[in-house]
Order: structure tokens, then sequence, then C-alpha cells
């Protein structure tokens, strides 16, 4: 009897421990959804997910990043609405508590998949904004930055010839307290004409970042030799699938990015950032169910 009151009780302080919010390091993470875009960034238990690619996949990629317990995503942000962006989202509204969602106001074409997902945040009643320029979202130690949509009428005529025109680029900055900073470029599925128009609008200060998320999987549409030099980043993510069809990422962008350290979800799995509270560290291979599995590859 006595044997089976130890194991009770250890059962019991095991249980104990696994109630206790684990903690969690600034960290941000390019997740493996395939042909699409999911980022998330997360601090202790406050979640910032940026697209969720397409079908439901975001899910598992979620449960592989943040800790069991924490069922509340903070912000949902919708670059733009297309499917290998938007889909995820909606099996995410539906299985997570979401605090709030930021979308874009304006897309080129009218999709069953943007109505479906505003009727879902109707129905759950999550509020949401429009992301305009020059809006600041605090978490933590993350500081996200609206550079795109910017007022006028090039905006306008440029997003009404293609949604991806449309997306919402963000600036990120995680900064832990006393520590280096790390930076990132979000940038959507927006092409050129709306990188030039970036350029020539806002101060260059704005664009000196350490990781650029390449727009649009590395289409020779986007990454405009002048954007990348106004971004000048050391490393490049690319959000892909494995032998899709779209012939992504093509080998122009390959070629302006070879000054970058690249990285890349169809070769890598789930891309992640992290601070290990002295300094910034990324884990760049494919993830097992045994996270001290991943090997870091870069030490910053």
């Amino acid at each position: 009897m006595k044997i089976y009151a130890l194991i009770g009780i250890l059962l019991l302080c095991l249980l104990a421990l696994r109630m206790v919010p684990l903690s969690v390091f600034p960290s941000m993470h390019m997740l493996d959804i395939g042909q699409g875009d999911s980022l998330l960034f997360q601090e202790k238990n406050t979640q910032v997910l940026i697209d969720g690619g397409s079908g439901s996949i975001v899910l598992t990629r979620l449960a592989e990043e943040m800790p069991w317990f924490d069922r509340r995503i903070e912000v949902v942000v919708a670059t733009h609405y297309d499917k290998d962006h938007l889909e995820g989202l909606l099996h995410v509204l539906s299985t997570y508590d979401v605090g709030m969602v930021i979308m874009p106001q304006y897309a080129a074409t009218t999709t069953n998949i943007k109505k479906e997902f505003i009727d879902l945040l109707i129905q759950r009643h999550i509020p949401y904004r429009f992301g305009r320029y020059g809006q600041i979202l605090h978490a933590d130690s993350l500081v996200l930055r609206v550079m795109s949509p910017i007022p006028g009428d090039e905006w306008t005529r440029l997003s009404k010839s293609k949604s991806n025109n449309a997306s919402i680029i963000m600036r990120a900055d995680i900064m832990p307290q006393g520590k280096r900073p790390m930076s990132f470029l979000l940038t959507g599925d927006a092409e050129s004409g709306i990188e030039k128009q970036l350029v020539s609008s806002i101060p260059a200060s704005a664009f000196d970042v350490d990781v650029l998320k390449v727009g649009h999987h590395g289409s020779k549409t986007s990454t405009s030799s002048e954007f990348l030099a106004a971004a000048s980043p050391f490393a490049s993510l690319i959000s892909v699938g494995a032998n899709n069809t779209y012939g992504h990422p093509t080998t122009e962008v390959l070629e302006r990015l070879k000054n970058t350290q690249i990285f890349r979800t169809d070769q890598k799995g789930t891309i992640s950032f992290f601070f290990d509270g002295n300094s910034w560290m990324i884990s760049c291979e494919r993830k097992t169910d045994l996270p001290f599995s991943q090997k870091f590859c870069m030490h910053k």
C-alpha cells in the first residue's frame, strides 16, 4: 500500500509540474506548412500568428511550438486573402481562442474563402482591425509595425491589379531587455511594384533588418534587387512546398539572395529563431517529436 501511495504522490507531483507555465524565451518560427506562409511569434504564453497556409496542417505545427496548455492566440494577422495564406486560419479561429485579428480592408477580387473568414469572425465574436500604415502592436518584447498598405493612388492602383499587392507588410522587432534585438521584414506576397513604392516612400532605416521573409515564396515577381539592397538582411526565409508546380523559389531570386544565408522550409522544415537568454540561435533541421533533436546551425 505504501508503494501505491508513493506512486500516487509522484503522479500528482508530475501533474502539478505540468500545470506550471513553461518559461518560453522570445522566438519566431516559420512553420513548415507546405506551399504557403505561416509565421508564429511567441514569448511565454503570448503568441502572434501571421497567416496559416492551406488546409489544417497549421494546427499540427502550432502544437509543436506552443505550450500544451495554451489554447489562446493573442493576435492573428491575415496578410491577404489567398488560400495558401488564409485557409489555415479558418481552422485556427475554430480551434483556438483568438484575441484579435488584423486583416486587409481591400482585396482585388472577392473570394468565397474571404467571405467564410469574415463570417467566422462575426460568428465567434472575434474583434478585428484593418491593417494600415503606421499601426504599431506591442506584445511583450515583440514590436510589429505595419509598413503597407501606404495611403495613396499608387498603392490603390497596384492593389487593384493583383490581390498579392494588397498584402499587409510588417516589420517585426524582438527586443529582449538589455540584449541584442532581432528584426524581420514580413512581405506577404507583395510584388516588385509595391516594393518600389515602399523604398521610395519610407525612410531607409525602416528596411535595415536582420532577416527577410522572401515575398511570394521566391516568385520572380518579388524580391527586386533594389528592395533587397534596402533591406540588407543577413538571412532570407523562403516558405515553399517541396516539388511545387510553380517553380518556387525561382533561380532569379535565389541568385539575388546569394549573399544572404537562405533557409527554406522545403529543405529544413520549420525554421526557428529563438533567444536562449544570452544570444540568438536558429534551429534549422526538420523536427521530430523530440524537441532536443534539433540542431543549431547559427550562433549570432
